[in-house]
């Protein structure tokens, strides 16, 4: 950005500032940076893309208004908030191998929250799976499902009294790649691993999306893989 057009941002910051009755001392704590860095602000200096987006999510401003000083001050619902700018930056500039995941990711959580599945079950540590009930699976090192959960099983369509299969027979034939590699990771690494897979009912084929979390826990003196598993929307399709 050129110093005038800095000069015009941090004169347009200083009157929402105002017009907001946050003091620069507030702005300072609520970016934790140093008062020398907003005063730095306060005078067309250091201005990137990143604190912008900032003052807009904090002050609740309009982007156009204060980079450009188009329209008013006051955020309208058609304009994008800070996150939603970061996601669309993100789409458009991540290769293909992820853009695809997480196009699949947003799809299955507006559908989630359309119409939630009511699972009792483990909710789980993390914050990724705190917002909805999910489903613990202990899984050894081959694969083998060694303790389930009755939900997950009526929702896969397993028969209770028969023996679980393999976990790997379980996910779509698309996906068994990307589980086994996230299932190396963990155990190389010990470190938890996230994953979005669809899996398969065993009966209609029907496909179920869902986020997955594992840790290495010790089970029964053997290390073995603890999935907390989340669906994100009801099965859907069917695939021969």
């Amino acid at each position: 950005m050129r110093s005038t057009d800095n000069q015009a941002i941090a004169g347009r910051l200083d009157e929402a500032l105002a017009r907001r009755r946050i003091r620069p001392g507030e702005l300072a704590r609520q970016a934790s940076v140093s008062a020398a860095t907003v005063s730095n602000w306060l005078k067309g200096r250091n201005l990137n893309f990143s604190t912008l987006q900032f003052f807009c999510s904090q002050l609740r401003i309009s982007l156009d208004w204060l980079v450009f000083g188009n329209g008013c001050m006051e955020i309208t619902s058609s304009e994008l908030t800070e996150n939603e700018h970061l996601f669309v930056h993100t789409l458009r500039h991540a290769d293909q191998a992820l853009a695809v995941p997480l196009e699949h990711i947003l799809r299955s959580v507006l559908a989630f929250h359309r119409s939630p599945h009511t699972l009792a079950g483990h909710p789980g540590k993390n914050r990724m799976f705190s917002s909805g009930q999910a489903i613990n699976l202990i899984v050894n090192r081959s694969g083998d499902i060694v303790q389930s959960h009755p939900q997950f099983n009526r929702l896969l369509g397993l028969d209770d009294d028969k023996p679980l299969p393999n976990a790997f027979q379980l996910i779509a034939p698309d996906f068994i790649t990307r589980a086994r590699q996230s299932y190396a990771r963990l155990h190389r690494s010990g470190r938890p691993d996230y994953i979005y897979l669809e899996l398969l009912h065993q009966q209609n084929r029907q496909r179920l999306a869902v986020l997955v979390s594992g840790t290495l826990i010790t089970h029964n003196n053997e290390i073995m893989n603890s999935s907390v598993i989340k669906p994100l929307a009801k099965p859907v399709g069917k695939h021969d």
